[in-house]
C-alpha cells in the first residue's frame, strides 16, 4: 500500500472550496454511482454467460481468451477499497487507526507535531513562571527545614502566599486546558484532510478552525459541567449513606468502608460511560460545523449502537499514551532532581515545565488523531461515508 503524493499547496485544485466541509455533514446526498473501487473493474471482451445473447442455449460458456482454464474472470476478481490518504475508506481496524495516526502525522508534522509542541511548551512555561515564586522559596526549606516552621505572626503572611500559588497553579491548568481544546480542533481538521489525501498548511488550518473556537470551547465546558453534576450528585448520595451507617455504631465501620470501595466504582463506570457517549462531540464541533447542544445529541447517536468498541479503542489508545508518558516521565523527573541538586528548585522547575510541554506536545497529536479516526470509522460503518469520502477525494 503506498503512501498518496501531497497536493501542492500552490494548485488551486487542492485549496479547499466554500463547501470544504460540507462532506462530513451527515445529511450530505450520496454520490452517483461510479467505479471508485468499490466495484468490480469491467474488463472488455467478457460476458456473463446468462447475458450473453450469442450464446447457445445448454452449451457450456467459453473461457474468456485472456483467462486460463478455471481462473476468476477479472471482472469477478476482489477490488481493494480506495484509499486517498492515510486509511482506506472502508471499516477500519485496530491496525488502520494506528497506522492511519502515525500516517497523517508524517504526512504533516509542522501542524501534528510542531505546533503543537509550541504550544504547549510555552503555556508550561507560563506556568513554572507563575510558579516560580513559590518554588524557589523550597531552596530556604530544603537547606534549613526548620525555616519552613512559620511563627505565629507569619500565618497571614503564609496563608497570602499559599492562595496566589494555588491561584498561579488554577490559571496555567485552565490555560493548558483552553489550548488542548483549540490545538485537538487542529488536529482533527489536519486529520480528516489527510483521509482524503490533503495536506493542509498550519495557516489554513488555524483560519478554518477560528470560526469553530467559541463552539469549540462550550461543548468543553458543557462536557465538563455535565461530568462533574453526575459527580456530586453521586457524592451527595453515597455521604447520606455513610451518615446513615456510621450513626449505626462502631460496628458498622466495615460496611462504610464496603460503601465507599463500591462508590468509587460505579462513580468511575459513570464517568467512562458519560466519557464514551460524548467523546466525539468535539470532532463533531469542527467537521460538521454543528453547536455544542448538537454535538453532545450527535456523539451520543453515534454511540449508541456501539458503545463498547468505543471504550475499547479509547481505552487502549489511553493506556498506550500513558505508558509512553510514563516512561519518559521517569527520565524527566530524574533530570529535574539532578537539576534540583546542581542549581536550584526554581530552574528545575521551569526546565521540567518545558520538557512536561513538550511530551504533551507529542502525545495529544496521537490521541486526537486517533480518535478523529475513530469518528470516521463510526460514520462509515453507520451512515456509509466511504463513497461521499471518496467522491470528495477526487474533487480535489
Amino acid at each position: 500500500m503506498s503512501t498518496p503524493v501531497p497536493p501542492d499547496p500552490a494548485d488551486p485544485a487542492s485549496s479547499p472550496g466554500p463547501d470544504d466541509q460540507s462532506r462530513w455533514a451527515p445529511g450530505s446526498p450520496a454520490p452517483a454511482p461510479q467505479p471508485t473501487g468499490w466495484t468490480a473493474p469491467t474488463q472488455p471482451g467478457w460476458t456473463s454467460p446468462a447475458t450473453d445473447p450469442a450464446q447457445p442455449a445448454g452449451q457450456v460458456p467459453p473461457t474468456p481468451r485472456w483467462s486460463a482454464p478455471g481462473q476468476v474472470p477479472p471482472a469477478l476478481a476482489w477490488a481493494p477499497a480506495p484509499q486517498p490518504g492515510v486509511v482506506p475508506l472502508r471499516p477500519l481496524t485496530l491496525g488502520d487507526l494506528f497506522d492511519g495516526t502515525f500516517r497523517a502525522i508524517r504526512a504533516n508534522p509542522a501542524v501534528m507535531f510542531g505546533f503543537s509542541v509550541a504550544v504547549l511548551a510555552i503555556i508550561s512555561v507560563i506556568g513554572a513562571l507563575i510558579e516560580l515564586p513559590f518554588t524557589s522559596s523550597l531552596d530556604g526549606i530544603v537547606s534549613d527545614p526548620q525555616a519552613a516552621i512559620p511563627d505565629e505572626d507569619d500565618l497571614g503572611q503564609l496563608a497570602s502566599w499559599m492562595a496566589s500559588t494555588l491561584t498561579g497553579s488554577g490559571i496555567s491548568s485552565v490555560l493548558t486546558q483552553f489550548a488542548t481544546v483549540i490545538l485537538s480542533g487542529m488536529l482533527a481538521l489536519s486529520v480528516a484532510d489527510a483521509v482524503l489525501g490533503r495536506i493542509t498548511p498550519l495557516g489554513e488550518t488555524w483560519t478554518r478552525i477560528r470560526p469553530r473556537l467559541l463552539a469549540l470551547i462550550g461543548v468543553t465546558i458543557l462536557t465538563f459541567l455535565i461530568e462533574f453534576a453526575v459527580l456530586v450528585v453521586g457524592v451527595v448520595i453515597v455521604a447520606a449513606v455513610l451518615v446513615a451507617i456510621v450513626g449505626g455504631g462502631d460496628s458498622s465501620f466495615g460496611w462504610a468502608f464496603l460503601v465507599i470501595v463500591l462508590a468509587v466504582l460505579v462513580l468511575l463506570a459513570v464517568y467512562l460511560f458519560l466519557a464514551t457517549r460524548l467523546i466525539f462531540a468535539p470532532i463533531s464541533v469542527v467537521l460538521e460545523n454543528m453547536g455544542p447542544g448538537r454535538a453532545l445529541a450527535r456523539s451520543w447517536r453515534l454511540t449508541s449502537s456501539s458503545f463498547w468498541r468505543v471504550l475499547g479503542r479509547n481505552v487502549l489508545i489511553s493506556i498506550v499514551t500513558s505508558v509512553a508518558v510514563g516512561i519518559v516521565g521517569g527520565g524527566v523527573g530524574a533530570l529535574s532532581a539532578l537539576i534540583t541538586m546542581a542549581t536550584s528548585v526554581g530552574l528545575a522547575t521551569v526546565i521540567t515545565g518545558v520538557l512536561t510541554g513538550i511530551i504533551s506536545g507529542f502525545v495529544l497529536p496521537v490521541t486526537a488523531g486517533f480518535r478523529t479516526l475513530m469518528y470516521i470509522d463510526e460514520r462509515i460503518r453507520q451512515e456509509n461515508l466511504a463513497p461521499i469520502l471518496a467522491r470528495a477525494a477526487q474533487e480535489i
